[in-house]
């Protein structure tokens, strides 16, 4: 089923290399990012939201997932 996702883009990755530390980046990505869950039923809840962020999800060392919140307007 994932290799089926990738196929049709739906999964996808990007390789970027930076000019400062991964702690570094990392801090700056949990600063914009809010936690919580990326799942498609976790749309309904975004316009509930008083957070500033744009984005919500995981950032962790190894890796971070993370999508754009629906704006109630």
């Amino acid at each position: 089923m994932k290799e089926f996702l990738k196929k049709i883009r739906l999964i996808d990755y990007l390789v970027i290399d930076l000019d400062i530390t991964k702690n570094e980046f990392i801090t700056k990505l949990k600063e914009n990012v809010d936690e919580g869950s990326t799942g498609f039923m976790s749309d309904s809840f975004d316009m509930f939201s008083s957070s500033k962020n744009e984005y919500k999800g995981h950032v962790g060392f190894a890796k971070f997932q993370n999508k754009k919140t629906k704006a109630p307007f």
